[in-house]
């Protein structure tokens, strides 16, 4: 049995393993796996995002002190104007201010008329278009920063000397490239950290750019996200779709100004997010699809747990209870669990036949003992009946006729014999009440049904003569026969009398009871109901058949008395249900099927 139990442990524990276990740690663990993932990657965004908004941000500041320095030399040479020598309209200036400007430098009056100009500014000098506005040129103070075929436009107004000077530099000379992609960031096996790096002008025109391989080229940028924002002076990150490929691209922007303000012109970078992503992050992003596979196998196997364990071994307990309560049959059903569950069962209902043989033979063994008891009260019920009791009534008899023989002459002695046959007469009274007791002869001859009524009434003349009324109130025992009952086999007739007989001497001397009543009757479903029930203090019940015999013989309370009750109800097949409750007495109901 302890093996059992064991065993029993050990599968409810490796079940309740599963389920507490197994099953919390596979979802934390994908609640953490997607969370810290999701985490990280949002992380990755802000760091990604912020680092390349310090570089736009340095690349624009990077051509804004360009631009500012060009812008300062233009100013210093409209500040010495005056003194530039002119020789057929051409521009005589230091030479390190002409190579600031390799596109060449030009000075017109405030009407527009060109009054000199550099060698290499031949090509545009003569034009008007710069002067008009049509380069795209954004004012600032007394400069402006435009582009011109390629090339950037720097244009200064000495207020004093009503001049304008504009020189021109190309857009290679920034090395924008360079800037957007410097050399420490790249490497030539790969293109990992290169970006596309654009420069726009005012109406979002793109003026020069770098790209990486496989990117599309543009010339406007006016519908790009964060183009406005630029031109407004903001800078900044943002992540967006792009179009062509459908994959997301961090872009970052910013102005580029000088000291006397925003120039009109900004910078944008912009790179695919799954190249800033190194390979460890790569494959950090397949754990959910090894977490989703984990978890679903998990789940399975918690399904499996539930479908092959623990509602098996659920079954299981239930039919154990079920036998604790003599449900015997309840094994033939098979719980459909693993295989140790299904080899516990199989143990289990080896352990019940075992039970089941070694209760038909102590059956057995009641039978023969209940049988050779009836057999062995039938022959002291015989032997009192025809032999002692016909001794004493030979000698009551004898005892009389020496009284009348004696009566006149020794009247003293006389009154001793009547005395004497008065004791024997209570004597041959007693002994046939225990010769009834042993076997009753109304039993046998009238039934069942009278046997009980001569029993209730034997019950009810011991309580009338209770010598200790006081201690013992008397106690008013009914019978009551409903319908017709039937005269049943001499065995079952003399079980049902016993049971009778042994419950109400249980009553009568362990509950205290004020009454006790004694019910024959025939239910309708063809089985005999005996019902004795008292008003005495009743004892405590637990669970289980033979528990109540079990409660009441631990508290010495007739235990034995309902012992004997279950045995002869069970040898005859009959059903037995005893009730009790403290304080308010018991009831003892036996159920006999008439019809098998």
């Amino acid at each position: 049995m302890n093996k059992l139990l064991r065993r029993v442990m050990a599968v409810r524990t490796a079940a309740q393993l599963l389920l507490l276990t197994v099953l919390p740690l596979t979802v934390i663990l994908g609640i953490i796996s997607f969370g810290s993932i999701s985490m990280h990657q949002q992380a990755m965004r802000r760091l990604v995002s912020e680092r390349d908004v310090r570089a736009v941000v340095a690349i624009a500041g990077s051509i804004g002190a360009i631009f500012q320095h060009k812008t300062d030399m233009l100013v210093m040479v409209a500040d010495s104007s005056a003194r530039m020598s002119q020789r057929d309209g051409a521009l005589l200036i230091e030479p390190d201010q002409t190579h600031e400007y390799p596109g060449g430098i030009a000075v017109y009056d405030q009407q527009g008329v060109l009054i000199a100009h550099t060698s290499t500014a031949d090509s545009w000098a003569q034009s008007n278009s710069l002067l008009s506005g049509a380069f795209k040129v954004s004012p600032v103070e007394n400069t402006a920063i435009g582009s011109y075929n390629g090339m950037v436009v720097f244009q200064a107004h000495d207020h004093a000397r009503n001049v304008i000077v504009i020189g021109m530099m190309p857009f290679s000379d920034l090395h924008f490239d360079t800037l957007a992609n410097p050399p420490e960031m790249t490497h030539s096996s790969s293109e990992a950290g290169a970006v596309d790096a654009y420069l726009f002008g005012p109406d979002g025109s793109v003026l020069i750019d770098t790209l990486t391989a496989g990117a599309i080229r543009r010339t406007r940028m006016s519908d790009q996200p964060g183009v406005v924002e630029a031109l407004q002076g903001q800078s900044g990150g943002l992540f967006r779709v792009d179009a062509n490929g459908g994959d997301e691209h961090v872009v970052s922007y910013a102005p580029i100004a000088t000291s006397a303000g925003l120039t009109g012109l900004g910078v944008i970078i912009e790179e695919p997010w799954e190249t800033v992503l190194d390979p460890l992050m790569r494959y950090s992003l397949a754990v959910p699809l090894i977490t989703l596979p984990v978890l679903l196998l998990a789940v399975i196997a918690v399904m499996f747990g539930l479908r092959r364990i623990v509602q098996p071994l659920q079954r299981l307990d239930q039919q154990a209870r079920d036998i604790g309560h003599g449900n015997y049959d309840v094994l033939n059903k098979p719980v459909h669990g693993i295989d140790e569950i299904e080899q516990l069962q199989n143990t289990l209902r080896k352990m019940v036949d075992q039970i089941q043989a070694d209760q038909e033979r102590l059956r057995n063994y009641a039978r023969a003992v209940t049988e050779t008891q009836e057999a062995e009260r039938k022959r002291l019920a015989r032997e009192l009946h025809d032999d002692t009791i016909q001794n004493l009534v030979v000698l009551s008899q004898r005892i009389q006729v020496t009284r009348q023989k004696i009566a006149k002459e020794q009247p003293h002695i006389a009154a001793q014999l009547d005395d004497l046959r008065g004791i024997v007469l209570r004597t041959i009274e007693d002994v046939r009440r225990f010769s009834r007791a042993l076997r009753p002869i109304y039993l046998e001859d009238a039934g069942l049904a009278a046997a009980l009524d001569r029993l209730v009434d034997e019950a009810n003349d011991n309580e009338r003569h209770n010598p200790n009324p006081e201690s013992t109130p008397a106690c008013t025992v009914t019978f009551t026969v409903r319908g017709t009952v039937a005269r049943l086999k001499p065995e079952v007739e003399l079980a049902l009398f016993r049971i009778a007989q042994e419950a109400l001497t249980n009553a009568l001397r362990h509950a205290s009871p004020s009454t006790i009543s004694v019910v024959l009757s025939e239910v309708p479903t063809g089985r005999v109901q005996l019902v004795i029930e008292d008003n005495g203090r009743g004892f405590t019940i637990t669970d289980g058949p033979t528990e109540p015999v079990r409660t009441a013989a631990a508290h010495s309370t007739g235990g034995f008395g309902l012992l004997g009750i279950h045995e002869r109800a069970m040898l005859i097949g009959a059903g037995v249900d005893i009730r009790a409750t403290p304080g308010h007495g018991a009831c003892v109901t036996v159920l006999y099927p008439t019809v098998d």
